[in-house]
């Protein structure tokens, strides 16, 4: 993902650039040891130049305390750098988890969006990866973060991590091969008095969440297997059934092959006829 510059850093860089330029005794070079004072690349800041002066622009004529500036510029730098790499992991995390079709075209709940910022917050901080979602369908308030990881579980949450167990368990005592309705099944049957009644798309959702699924039988499609090339008999009349005059083209349907008998019986418009399987 390419590193996204603000327009006032743009800016900024292109007017030391020009500053640089205006005294002879740092006009040399200018360009290149402006971008390593900012990390930037020499090229991209010499494009910058060359566009601000090729629009007419004016450049502010006061003096600049050129390190001070670049110590803004870098800090700017290094933030925008920052939000960029916050952005590739953010869109590598949600990714799979918005692909499912229960979840398509759904913005990621507050728990998922907790969760990534838990994955990264001792690398980038709580506030940047804030800031940096803030344009995003993952964008949430800070206060909403700490008051989301100070809540205490519901009742629901509670008794869904009880059940996970519990399927986990029954899942592998049953050698992986339980699916949603016999794992539904052997719930209530087995853990009616803890849990009380369960309902099948609870048990569903939290296999999901588990990872985990039953084996299906293999629904295998009846299919038609023709003949190979060489078993196949010749084609005597290549396929032209038109017959100049009576007597000439003989065409008959076979009915019925009786193999015990090596023979078959084939059957015209007019008499039934036997004929013999060579």
């Amino acid at each position: 993902m390419a590193v996204k510059y603000t327009d006032e850093l743009k800016a900024r860089a292109v007017e030391l650039v020009i500053h640089a330029q205006a005294d002879p005794d740092t006009a040399n070079g200018a360009i290149t040891r402006v971008a390593g004072e900012l990390g930037l690349s020499k090229e991209i800041l010499r494009v910058w130049v060359r566009k601000h002066k090729d629009s007419g622009k004016a450049t502010p004529a006061e003096s600049v305390d050129l390190e001070a500036e670049n110590r803004r510029l870098r800090a700017e730098l290094a933030e925008a750098k920052r939000a960029n790499e916050i952005l590739k992991r953010e869109s590598a995390f949600f990714a799979a988890e918005l692909d499912r079709p229960s979840k398509r075209g759904a913005p990621p709940a507050c728990g998922e969006i907790v969760a990534f910022i838990d994955d990264n917050r001792h690398e980038f901080g709580v506030e940047p990866i804030v800031r940096a979602l803030q344009g995003t369908a993952a964008r949430i308030a800070v206060s909403s973060y700490y008051a989301f990881t100070k809540r205490q579980p519901s009742a629901r949450a509670r008794r869904d991590q009880a059940l996970m167990v519990v399927i986990q368990d029954v899942y592998e005592a049953t050698y992986s091969c339980y699916g949603v309705r016999k794992l539904w099944k052997a719930i209530n049957r087995e853990y009616a008095d803890e849990f009380g009644p369960v309902a099948r798309c609870t048990v569903e959702r939290l296999m999901r969440q588990l990872g985990i699924d039953g084996v299906r039988r293999k629904q295998k499609r009846p299919k038609t297997a023709s003949a190979r090339a060489e078993e196949c008999p010749d084609d005597l009349v290549e396929r032209e059934f038109a017959a100049p005059a009576p007597n000439c083209l003989w065409v008959a349907d076979i009915v019925r092959h009786k193999a015990l008998l090596n023979r078959v019986e084939v059957r015209d418009h007019h008499h039934p006829i036997a004929a013999a399987v060579g």
